[in-house]
């Protein structure tokens, strides 16, 4: 089993390198609800709003900032940033035959150590419960359950779902998202509508 480092210890390693072309990447994922789910059942609410005018709406949902990068601030990441320049290398294969081969194996170095999960919904243990009870056994048992639609039986006794379900969410929401849909103009083009 390889040695098990904290996110500090990664990153003092990171200041510690004198690569000009370090990078420290942490990445950020969402969880618990299905997201194809969602877009449907989005894009049913949508359609119903333009249901006779021909309007052909297209629902995508867009998860923003998933990555967080740390770059030294040096003329060469700079470089690196413009993008007619690197379009420029690319059509001329100076980029992909010299300058990549040199990030990659001479210049650069590239943490890829760190991330972090975000649940919408989640399973959490009911210290109250026993191992191998089943659902209706700890109904029975517990004076104010919480709703039988909320629980799972699991090795370690019932667990309870903690967080906001997406039917909750979206009853609470549609009358917005509704709303967004009636009110976008055929002037406003192809912009999206953020809720």
């Amino acid at each position: 089993m390889p040695p098990f480092r904290t996110l500090a210890e990664w990153a003092e390693e990171y200041c510690a390198s004198r690569s000009p072309l370090k990078e420290f990447r942490f990445s950020r994922t969402v969880y618990g609800w299905d997201l194809d789910e969602v877009q449907r059942t989005i894009k049913a609410a949508v359609a119903a709003c333009h249901s006779g005018d021909r309007k052909k709406e297209t629902v995508k949902i867009i998860f923003k900032g998933r990555k967080v990068i740390v770059r030294p601030n040096n003329p060469l990441w700079w470089l690196y940033g413009l993008g007619f320049f690197k379009f420029f290398l690319c059509i001329t294969l100076i980029y992909p035959l010299i300058m990549w081969p040199i990030k990659r194996y001479l210049l650069g170095r590239c943490w890829k150590v760190a991330g972090s999960s975000f649940a919408f919904v989640r399973y959490e243990h009911l210290e109250d419960s026993k191992p191998g009870e089943t659902i209706a056994q700890y109904i029975a048992r517990v004076p104010q359950p919480p709703p039988e639609n909320d629980l799972k039986a699991t090795t370690r006794g019932i667990s309870k779902i903690v967080g906001q379900h997406f039917v909750d969410w979206f009853s609470a929401n549609k009358q917005s998202i509704t709303n967004a849909a009636v009110s976008k103009t055929p002037s406003s083009g192809r912009n999206p509508i953020v809720i």
